[in-house]
């Protein structure tokens, strides 16, 4: 039940509907953070330094991308390149893309080894999803690792169908698809081909260039254009590119018999992979960053080419942070060949050495960007599990890439690829045991931060502006129900600002996810969807959803449910008809339906007599108490009046929930002595403790602090009667805001130690935090608490009330730096903190006859009670095959209780 003084709660036989004032906010528009793609400056970088000859090749790639006629198949779209090595594919590619024809727009992959982290589908996926954007003019969601690949199909569509609707036409460039390091012979393969459009639509077209010899992914579906010779077109070789092949050759082969630094640096870029900078290779080869660019950039260093940074293009210093790759891939393997085993050997482990130090440091702010995405890649083709499991369950290395790349997609990559390895070893060892449990639980905790986001901060970044970023937070969850939840509160945002266009596209999508959803959470899966059709005035959609996909008995509840939705959004056409559909079998909702609208048009005396209508008694007592509530808050004299009859339809009703409404409109219409009375009268312990504590609130806000207080403490004196943990909890922050109201923070606070867990103090301080936002004025001293909670999830969520209340106050700024804080709060949470996963791998490691490590893992519980009771469990577990182990492990326990 809402607390505001135009509270408005509809209840009985048409469903739970609470809204009020308190929910209806008021946003101040932000420009979008439109997403802009640097991967140009990678396509300068591949790109030859004199662009000679190929006019014909070129001429012919432009009429093919710039001929008016569709295409006539799917294979009509295609234009595939094949030529060997050093035929120049590469440079012919990059000058179509910085030079492409007149109403042609390009997005292009250029797929190459020499580059760390550019040659498999992740990178494709994440460097083409962002020029997708880009072009689109929109801010590019953060996606998922499950749902990256869906969400950059759908963002291809998109560009094509507006590159179209302007009269241009899109155009895919991929280069080096038999450089693709995900293809594997068999079911297995998960290619960067497999990702190209089968029929490119809205007269897209897609140019590919590889060698011939590589045969196509079996992942490419059997009836791909890139099955068919009719795509391929041969590249004679250049005579230019023979002319640097020959440059490079000669230049690998002076750097291999100079020796000296010059080899030292080809050993170390060889080593790496590339990807490294100046300042990078001058700490690994203990020299000064000019030695190794003079060094490079001589005659001698022809065998390199400088690249820029995959993130580093977007800092400000990126003009000083280029990275050294080998000019050609030929010229990698020329080098692994022609470099003995010890060399390369030992300048691994001078990378070793060098992660290792920058992971001591727990990963700081100015860490190499090759240390965060090509030394993974690095142990991963070395075949390195056990360091790779040490870099993957990193917790303060997943923050930096997080906040490096603003997505969990590298972490968890990593994190996959480790857990793989230890399955492919056996992981039949005790410690790697532990090493597969720790990364689940570190997987876990990645993928549980997106479920941890609280609604209200999704619902304010979509205030802020932010929709995108809001609607790819909802996504993220893993639960769809969850992330239907989460998107009503975006879609109301949207209508309220205005934005119904987008608000109707964000509704469509989420009716789409809701149909998918299948088992016992897809009544109310499409129960949102179809509220949220409502809201954006879609009511032909929103009748035919509740009509086709909920059983009957259940159709008019959300038809209900739907309408009062759209009431509350301003759509009152809507409303209207979807109340007068649900009226068939929910007479009251029609009378419901106009006395609320009157309600919020301040028209109580009007809406009072239409509340007379309503059958139902229960009903009809709590909406007279709502009229009551605004009537006193809009100065009507008849306010005590209508309050007086509420209570009468109360008592002859004879439920607990019509008397509440009653006493707290009678507290609003001025008396509130009476309304504590009514509140003692209840019956149920839990009843009685919330209502005092509703009237303390009304007390408090008007001024009466002493008495607000006094009943506040009475309410909380009730907490021993109330046995449910959670209603005494409820119960308890309910009081607590009551005397936070009345200016009494400190004893507030107090009153919430009888809980029985540090949990559940914080969570209800969260809610106090809520509370407080809501209905108060003075957000400093709710600031100052939400600081104080150590819990992130709790400190999240109270920051994001927090945020919704400045926002609703027009401090964008504020709202924006709050939410900010709420989101980077969700990052703390390494997955040690959840007491069951940690309990469970002590038990599984005593299982796995480790006591000594699960001794180990249960002292990472921090709390007493509960690391006393995970080493009870793993102590069982051990002593179930061998009783002296069981002992031992018992032997570790500090209570003495548990202990003997």
């Amino acid at each position: 039940m809402a607390t505001g003084a135009r509270s408005v709660v509809a209840a009985g036989d048409i469903g739970v509907v609470v809204t009020g004032d308190g929910n209806q906010f008021q946003f101040v528009a932000s420009p979008q953070r439109v997403a802009t793609s640097n991967y140009r400056y990678q396509v300068e970088s591949l790109a030859a330094a004199e662009f000679r000859g190929r006019s014909q090749e070129l001429a012919r790639m432009a009429e093919f991308c710039t001929a008016r006629e569709d295409a006539d198949s799917a294979e009509g779209a295609y234009w595939r390149w094949l030529a060997p090595a050093w035929a120049g594919k590469t440079a012919l590619m990059a000058e179509f893309v910085m030079e492409p024809p007149a109403g042609v727009d390009v997005v292009s992959f250029f797929i190459t080894s020499r580059l760390n982290r550019q040659n498999d589908r992740e990178a494709y996926c994440e460097v083409v999803h962002r020029q997708f954007y880009a072009l689109l003019g929109e801010e590019e969601p953060a996606v998922t690792e499950h749902t990256r690949e869906e969400s950059l199909l759908a963002a291809m569509d998109r560009a094509a169908a507006l590159c179209e609707s302007r009269g241009r036409r899109l155009v895919l460039v991929v280069d080096g698809l038999d450089e693709d390091c995900g293809v594997l012979a068999g079911p297995g393969s998960h290619s960067i081909a497999a990702l190209l459009p089968r029929s490119p639509k809205h007269r897209m077209r897609v140019i590919v260039a590889g060698r011939p010899h590589p045969p196509i992914p079996d992942d490419v579906a059997h009836a791909h254009p890139l099955r068919s010779g009719a795509i391929d077109r041969w590249l004679p070789p250049s005579p230019y590119a023979e002319v640097v092949r020959r440059e490079a050759e000669d230049s690998l082969m002076r750097m291999l018999q100079a020796g000296g630094l010059a080899r030292q640096l080809l050993g170390l870029v060889t080593a790496a992979g590339g990807g490294l900078t100046a300042t990078d290779l001058a700490r690994l080869a203990d020299t000064r960053p000019r030695l190794v660019e003079k060094e490079l950039s001589t005659v001698t260093g022809r065998a390199f080419r400088v690249r820029t940074p995959h993130w580093s293009s977007q800092d400000a210093d990126a003009s000083a942070s280029g990275v050294y790759v080998l000019a050609h891939e030929e010229i990698r393997r020329s080098a692994v060949e022609l470099l003995t085993d010890e060399e390369l050997a030992a300048n691994r482990e001078r990378l070793h050495e060098w992660a290792d130090d920058y992971q001591a440091r727990r990963w700081p702010p100015r860490t190499p960007e090759y240390l965060l995405r090509g030394y993974g890649q690095l142990l991963r083709a070395q075949g390195d599990t056990r360091r790779l499991v040490r870099l993957a369950g990193d917790a303060h290395r997943h923050t930096r890439l997080w906040q490096r790349s603003g997505s969990d997609l590298d972490g968890l990559d990593e994190l996959s690829t480790a857990f793989e390895g230890l399955v492919a070893g056996g992981c039949g060892d005790p410690a790697e045991v532990a090493d597969a449990f720790v990364l689940a639980v570190q997987r876990d905790a990645l993928l549980s931060r997106s479920d941890s986001l609280p609604d209200a901060l999704i619902a304010v970044w979509a205030g802020l502006g932010r929709v995108r970023r809001a609607v790819s937070l909802a996504r993220a969850r893993q639960s769809e129900v969850a992330c239907l939840r989460a998107l009503v509160e975006v879609v109301r945002v949207l209508v309220a600002k205005g934005e119904l266009q987008r608000a109707t596209e964000v509704a469509d999508e989420a009716a789409q996810l809701a149909d998918a959803v299948a088992g016992h959470g897809r009544r109310e899966a499409v129960t949102y969807a179809v509220v949220m059709l409502a809201v954006v005035g879609s009511t032909n959609r929103a009748y035919n959803m509740a009509c086709t996909q909920v059983p009957q008995q259940g159709q008019d509840e959300v038809l209900a449910s739907a309408a009062m939705a759209a009431l509350y959004a301003g759509q009152r056409g809507t409303a209207e008809i979807l109340a007068r559909a649900a009226a068939a079998s929910l007479p009251d909702t029609v009378p419901v339906m106009e006395a609320q609208a009157m309600i919020l048009d301040s028209d109580c005396p009007r809406a009072v007599a239409v509340i007379r209508t309503v059958g139902d008694r229960g009903l009809r007592a709590q909406l007279l108490a709502d009229a009551a509530s605004a009537m006193a808050e809009d100065g009507h004299t008849d306010a005590v009046l209508v309050a007086e009859e509420a209570l009468a339809e109360a008592v002859a009703e004879g439920g607990q929930r019509a008397l509440i409404a009653a006493a707290l409109a009678i507290a609003y219409a001025g008396e509130p002595r009476r309304a504590g009375e009514i509140c003692r009268s209840l019956s149920d312990p839990f009843d009685r403790m919330t209502s005092l504590a509703r009237v303390a609130a009304v007390l408090a806000t008007s001024g009466e602090v002493g008495e607000a207080a006094d009943l506040a403490h009475e309410s909380a004196a009730l907490a021993d009667k109330v046995t449910a943990d959670n209603q005494r909890a409820d119960g308890l922050t309910m009081a607590a805001v009551a005397l936070a109201l009345a200016r009494q923070h400190q004893s507030a606070v107090e009153l919430l130690a009888p809980l029985r867990s540090a949990v559940a103090r914080e969570e209800a301080a969260a809610d106090m935090v809520r509370g407080l936002a809501e209905t108060s004025d003075d957000l400093q001293r709710a600031t100052e608490l939400a600081h104080s909670l150590s819990s992130p999830r709790s400190r999240s969520r109270a920051l994001a009330y927090l945020a919704a209340a400045h926002l609703a106050a027009g401090d964008r700024a504020r709202a924006q730096a709050l939410a900010q804080e709420a989101s980077d709060a969700t990052r703390e949470n390494t997955g040690w903190g959840n007491f069951h996963h940690v309990a469970q791998l002590a038990t599984v490691l005593a299982q796995a006859e480790a006591p000594g490590l699960a001794v180990e893992a249960a002292r990472k519980i921090d709390e007493p009670d509960r690391q006393a009771m995970a080493l009870t469990q793993a102590a069982g577990a051990a002593a179930s095959d061998k009783p002296g182990r069981g002992a031992d492990i018992a032997r570790k326990i500090s209570s003495p209780v548990r202990r003997s």
